[in-house]
């Protein structure tokens, strides 16, 4: 049998009637009967108004699985709190055929009609204490409102408490008040929008409670909130019902006249912009549109002649995306995503089809019972590290592996997604058929019933990866053009002949290794042109240019020379007051300090054993206004690379280990750089001869691989080449880093 047990609040989990009191009282109870204790599933700090908690999801799938017959709990309450989610957790502990019982209601017996009577009672009446205890809190709500108290637990911007007790109005404080009369006495005048308030604000160097930068959307709170004259607003619900304001106790910091002059104007900007309003455009992508790089929602925007799909980060207040402010054209990712989803179609004996993996779903929930399972023990065994202290000082790595079995949660499909998959079947059947003659409006109805998320790389104007709905990705992994690189997660791989459509650089196929790869197996050879015939490399004479245009010291040129990287070169005629030197990485110590003005580290960041130490060299070398020229390799960000085809690992390996650009833009951040910071796409297909060359000096990135996923790796490919040949040639992408970063 197996024990499950819940408070609702952390302090209840150590006080009052305390978790180890109800497993005290519930071993007792199961010794009584008879009955072994196989598992324990504990859950602190977690409400019985909703089935979403970590431990009652394990143990509704142990029990799926036949790991124990009986579930027992203190009392039903600490099951759920709603009659609604009690039937369904019934349902499928029925259908598991496992028992219930109930330290509290020892009557408790589901075989019997009298059982399931006192169950419907039961839950019935803990729903009816939580709607009961719902009302009286909105009763406290509106009480306190009618009193002139806020029931915000986060006083607002300009305010903060005064001390401990609820009963105490909350102060003003000085420095963010001025902010608040700042945007309000601004916005009065009539000249300015809510983003040309945010930019004054961050201008002026305020920031938000959370140190970042204000966004349109947090001034359009402020300039809209009656808090800030005096008032405090009471509403039965977040998004409905009735509105009623209360004279607050606070001390004001605009005067309502100067609040009702803020309405006017925001009434009349509305007016203006709804007469004016284009006519409305449809994007197929939006609100499922993403950057691959901070996951935020792009903005879809109307231009003259095109519409576009924004990164806005800096526009919400954050400042942690390399990529903020850039678009791309929203027609190019739309004509990508019609060629993806033209190869969405049934085979023409599609019943048929169906029926068989229909049949293999079986094993497939299995299967994705198991790894469920799996991930939610791993997720247990996390937790319990670091309670015990084993994350202490790497909570960072606590983190990015709790995100990382999130994310893996997230993607895997439930067994019922595959039980509406024959009706979902039916509705792509013709899809391919409709989609050419199909209206904007249609297509974006279509978009939005197979994807639920879309990743974009905005400084390249590529898909990245799709994400589609789960009962949809038995589908998708039947398009040649897509790869699943992770559950539910699938990535474009453009053959040769389908790369009319991507604006990124496309570089000759690669059909041989070189003699002395760039970083196997990624970067063969570099991917920019080197024009020997110039007495000063292209690039560093744009950089020399810009500093002396912009009155910068540029005098003392370094560069660490990197194997199979066309080094700088300057012509001393035309610069002769720059001295260019190379070293090696290894003499980088014998730099004197802030004695360099241009410094040049190619592909050394990624590879360093502490990339920390790297950022505090290049720091400590450079002069005040210095330029850090950095270009590096990112593989986490072309998923699409051959490699992580043929080693499925490797992605796993690059996903841990190496750094993306936005942790790169935040480490130059912290560092004392201010960065600019931009990825370079290029494809470069490759043959199954060159990519088996690159493979087998298990060198680079593949030395992290065990030797078991290596030797698969490998076999892969000979399997690929026995089938199709060593001329086969198949798509892949090569990221790279560009980092400007000068010194502060």
């Amino acid at each position: 049998m197996a024990l499950y047990t819940r408070v609702s609040t952390p302090m209840q989990a150590e006080e009052g009637f305390s978790l180890d009191q109800q497993l005290r009282e519930m071993h007792e109870f199961a010794k009584k009967r008879g009955w072994q204790v196989v598992a324990e599933f504990i859950e602190p700090g977690e409400s019985g108004t909703t089935t979403e908690r970590p431990q009652l999801e394990a143990l509704l799938h142990a029990a799926e699985e036949g790991s124990f017959d009986i579930v027992l709990v203190h009392e039903l309450s600490r099951l759920s709190r709603s009659v609604y989610d009690t039937f369904d957790i019934f349902d499928r502990l029925g259908q598991a055929e496992v028992g219930f019982a109930s330290v509290r209601e020892e009557q408790f017996d589901l075989t019997t009609p009298w059982g399931r009577l006192l169950l419907t009672f039961i839950a019935g009446l803990n729903e009816y204490y939580v709607n009961l205890l719902r009302e009286e809190v909105k009763k406290g709500k509106r009480g306190r409102a009618a009193e002139g108290y806020t029931n915000a637990s986060i006083a607002p911007f300009g305010y903060r408490r005064a001390s401990d007790n609820p009963r105490d109005p909350l102060v003003i404080v000085p420095e963010e008040a001025e902010a608040v009369r700042m945007a309000y006495e601004a916005y009065a005048t009539g000249r300015y929008t809510d983003q040309d308030i945010a930019d004054m604000l961050n201008t002026k160097g305020y920031r938000t409670r959370k140190g970042r930068r204000f966004s349109k959307e947090g001034v359009r709170e402020i300039l809209r909130n009656p808090f800030y004259k005096g008032y405090v607003v009471y509403r039965e619900g977040r998004h409905h019902g009735e509105e009623k304001i209360y004279p607050g106790r606070h001390e004001p910091i605009v005067s309502e006249e100067l609040w009702e002059a803020v309405q006017r104007v925001r009434r009349q900007h509305q007016h203006r912009s709804s007469s004016l309003r284009a006519q409305a455009r449809t994007y197929l992508l939006s609100q499922i549109a993403r950057c691959h790089l901070c996951h935020r929602t792009l903005r879809a925007q109307g231009a003259k002649r095109y519409t576009y799909y924004r990164e806005m980060s800096r526009y919400r207040g954050y400042d942690d995306c390399p990529h903020t402010t850039v678009g791309t054209q929203a027609e190019r990712l739309h004509a990508l995503l019609g060629r993806i989803i033209s190869h969405l179609r049934l085979p023409p004996d599609w019943q048929a089809e169906l029926e068989e993996m229909a049949a293999a779903d079986d094993d497939e929930v299995v299967r994705l019972q198991r790894e469920r399972a799996r991930l939610l023990a791993e997720r247990r065994r996390l937790r319990d590290m670091y309670l015990a202290g084993d994350y202490e000082g790497e909570e960072d790595v606590y983190r990015r592996e709790m995100e990382r079995i999130k994310r893996a949660l997230a993607q895997l499909p439930s067994p019922d997604d595959f039980l509406r998959m024959r009706r979902a079947a039916v509705v792509v059947e013709s899809l391919a058929e409709v989609w050419e003659a199909a209206t904007p409006e249609e297509r974006q109805d279509i978009v939005r019933l197979l994807l639920k998320e879309v990743e974009v790389d905005v400084a390249n104007q590529r898909i990245v990866a799709l994400h589609p709905y789960p009962v949809f990705i038995p589908l998708f992994r039947k398009v040649p053009l897509l790869v699943e690189r992770d559950v539910g997660r699938f990535v474009p791989v453009w053959p040769p002949q389908a790369t009319d459509l991507l604006v990124y650089s496309q570089l000759p196929a690669l059909t041989a290794s070189p003699e002395a790869p760039l970083l196997r197996p990624f970067l063969a050879s570099w991917p920019w042109p080197d024009d020997a015939q110039a007495r000063v490399s292209p690039h560093l004479a744009r950089i020399l240019k810009a500093r002396r245009k912009q009155g910068e010291p540029f005098g003392h040129v370094l560069q660490v020379a990197y194997p199979g990287v066309p080094s700088w070169r300057v012509d001393a005629r035309k610069w002769a007051d720059v001295v260019l030197r190379t070293v090696p990485w290894e003499d980088m110590g014998q730099v004197p300090e802030a004695s360099v003005h241009i410094l040049h580290t190619p592909l050394r960041l990624q590879q360093a054993p502490d990339r920390a130490a790297v950022l505090q060299e290049a720091q400590r070398v450079l002069a005040v206004g210095g330029l850090w020229y950095l270009v590096d390799l990112v593989p986490t960000s072309m998923p699409a690379h051959w490699a992580f085809t043929f080693f499925p690992g490797l992605w796993e390996v690059v996903r841990e280990q190496a750094w993306d650009t936005r942790t790169l833009y935040v480490a130059l951040q912290e560092a004392g750089f201010q960065a600019k910071v931009r990825e370079r796409a290029f494809y470069r297909p490759v043959t199954l001869a060159a990519a088996r060359a690159l493979a087998r000096a298990r060198a680079g990135w593949l030395a992290h691989l065990s030797e078991a996923a290596y030797q698969e790796g490998l076999a892969r490919l000979d399997a690929a080449i026995g089938q199709e040949g060593e001329e086969a040639v198949v798509g892949s992408e090569v990221v790279l880093v560009v980092a400007y970063a000068w010194k502060e």
